[in-house]
């Protein structure tokens, strides 16, 4: 086992390792996180190992419409690379979404893992098996596959973030054809996949998301 460990990777006697993160050895996060824990008492560094982390390292789930479609979902929360798939199967074909988001998960100098290295670009990985990149691929019935465009946003999150404050300080209610523009039952709708995950996970049995009882 692993022993008793620092509940924290800040401080004398933190916890040390490459699953350890010092918010003090870094300016941005010290000030991001460290200085306003005062605020909300939100804990960045706490030890992944520790009892009170619940969240899933490996998870599968398998989700039901009502309108007859499926998803299947996987999370393996380690993975040496970071980044998704997705993938739509369709009447008309399918469509193949990857994202390398980091191709490596590198220690830093110090010995500790490189946690977010959008923060530090010159501590990214350069890989040229798996380069960080994104490529979307459609391939309809009976015709060979193509690679699809991916529009750049400017801003964090792909441009998402800019809409989405366009959207919620500007109060832009019309989005049109797209239908981006998100109300507080979307929002409840969003979540609750995740909410129903969770439940049956603690009962062991399927989750009827209706029977949450959400209002929406």
């Amino acid at each position: 086992g692993l022993g008793e460990r620092p509940a924290r990777g800040t401080g004398a006697g933190a916890a040390g390792g490459p699953f350890a993160l010092d918010l003090a050895a870094d300016a941005r996060l010290k000030e991001l996180y460290l200085d306003q824990e005062h605020h909300d008492g939100y804990l960045r560094d706490r030890d992944v190992f520790d009892p009170g982390i619940t969240i899933e390292d490996n998870l599968a789930a398998l989700v039901d419409y009502d309108s007859g479609a499926t998803l299947s979902y996987s999370l393996n929360a380690h993975a040496p690379w970071e980044g998704y798939r997705v993938t739509v199967n369709g009447t008309k074909g399918r469509a193949e979404l990857e994202v390398v988001e980091r191709g490596a998960v590198l220690v830093g100098e110090d010995g500790r893992v490189v946690v977010d290295p959008s923060m530090h670009p010159d501590h990214s990985a350069v890989d040229a098996v798996r380069p960080d990149s994104e490529r979307l691929v459609l391939q309809r019935h009976w015709e060979g596959a193509e690679v699809v465009p991916i529009p750049e946003g400017i801003g964090s999150h792909g441009g998402g973030d800019a809409y989405l404050l366009q959207h919620l300080f500007d109060r832009v209610t019309d989005d049109a054809p797209l239908g981006r523009v998100a109300g507080y039952a979307d929002g409840v709708r969003a979540v609750s996949v995740g909410i129903a995950g969770n439940r049956s996970l603690e009962t062991g049995e399927p989750v009827r998301i209706a029977d949450l009882e959400l209002g929406v």
